[in-house]
């Protein structure tokens, strides 16, 4: 960085529009000149970061020839340029792209929806900063080696043992206090770096909890409309479809809710969320406990958001589908869920039930239901899984998927 008033920034973003908002927001920074690179492509972008080094890099997430995660891998392990800070841009909020961009090695992740002047020019701040913290540390702590083969922490390990520090050797010692005076502001600078980081992090944790929360009274509310349409209406399928879809759009508000609640903001337990959501079924379809019996075995799993909400719709439908079908005329049974991992990263999923079972000749994936037909789709399109029906003593459905994580689905 040439100084603090003068901070070179390299825009990487194939929208011209986005690149003249961020310039216009940075206009307006009052004491400190921005001097700009601009780059459409990630190729191009790492072209201009090793030939001009610039002071920080706002990212954008999806690129035409990339993404920001490979690229700043790139940076790092290709081209060894992870001393320039990066700042990813997204469109719009993911929890999991925020947690994996953080981890990779960005700085800091914002959404452009949400970008002011204040918000852009704090988080250049803070990324400057911090990064010009860890290189100062760096630096110091390979000085330390240079003069005494050790590091800082291991001077005053030995210091302390043997007591060594006699009138002949204050002349050393003298140039280590001048060290160690310089290594203890940077730690404190590194610090107070960090710590404004966290506050940051925090901010962005509380946003996505509120997003949640949101998201899921929207639904409650959605819901609610749907049950006061339906009482314009005598038709009993029609009252009968309102009430699949608002037990469907329950299902997902449980997902947001769970999430909301949640320490991980990225994945939810997934044993929780399926048992309060059978739970809710039973009590919808009014279902007799003490005549079915449910057995719910689920691993210890964790499941991101992406994931989740096509498993749960997809029990969602094969347990209603049981409480309505399996056990007539108040016969008994039991109800069977299970998840586990297998290897490879692969999850297995099976929904039984031993009641009367589905017809020899039906073809499940192209019959008249629309609960067949979603698991199905769910299944094969969105999480790219396959699907096995079982007809030995009542009814089995077997679902193999692999949670993809988001750089996968690029």
């Amino acid at each position: 960085m040439q100084n603090s008033n003068e901070i070179t920034i390299l825009i990487v973003d194939d929208s011209p529009e986005d690149r003249e908002t961020i310039k216009h927001f940075l206009s307006k920074s009052g004491g400190v000149t921005y001097r700009y690179l601009e780059a459409e492509t990630g190729e191009k972008g790492l072209e201009l970061s090793k030939s001009h080094k610039p002071d920080c890099i706002l990212l954008d997430f999806k690129l035409p020839d990339t993404d920001g995660i490979c690229f700043i891998k790139d940076m790092v392990y290709e081209h060894n340029l992870g001393d320039i800070p990066v700042i990813l841009l997204t469109g719009q909020g993911d929890e999991t792209v925020a947690t994996e961009s953080l981890k990779s090695g960005a700085q800091d992740y914002l959404i452009k929806g949400n970008l002011n002047s204040g918000s852009l020019m704090r988080s250049i701040r803070y990324a400057t900063e911090k990064k010009q913290a860890e290189i100062t540390l760096r630096e110091s702590e390979a000085k330390y080696r240079q003069i005494y083969g050790t590091t800082f922490d291991g001077i005053i390990t030995a210091s302390k043992e043997s007591k060594i520090i006699e009138t002949d050797l204050k002349e050393p010692f003298t140039e280590f206090g001048q060290i160690a005076e310089h290594y203890n502001s940077v730690i404190d600078a590194l610090q107070k770096a960090t710590a404004k980081t966290d506050a940051s992090l925090k901010e962005k944790e509380v946003l996505l909890k509120e997003i949640h929360h949101r998201v899921k009274n929207n639904m409650q509310v959605i819901s609610s409309l749907l049950s006061l349409q339906s009482r314009y209406s005598k038709d009993e399928r029609y009252i009968e479809m309102v009430k699949e879809s608002q037990i469907r759009i329950k299902a997902i508000a449980l997902i947001h809710e769970k999430l909301y609640c949640s320490k991980d903001l990225a994945s939810i337990d997934f044993n929780d969320y399926i048992r309060s959501l059978v739970n809710d079924l039973f009590l919808s379809y009014k279902a007799n406990t003490n005549k079915i019996e449910l057995n719910v075995n689920i691993e210890n799993v964790s499941l991101g958001i992406e994931a989740a909400i096509p498993c749960g719709l997809i029990v969602n439908e094969l347990v209603s589908n049981s409480l309505k079908y399996a056990f007539p005329e108040g016969r008994d049974g039991e109800m069977r869920i299970s998840l586990r991992l297998l290897d490879e990263g692969q999850y297995e999923l099976i929904v039984s039930d031993n009641g009367i079972g589905m017809p020899k000749d039906i073809d499940f994936k192209n019959s008249g239901s629309l609960g067949l037909r979603l698991v199905t789709n769910f299944t094969e399109r969105t999480l790219h899984g396959k699907i096995e029906l079982k007809k030995l003593k009542g009814t089995e459905f077997q679902i193999i998927f692999k949670e993809k994580k988001y750089k996968e689905r690029m």
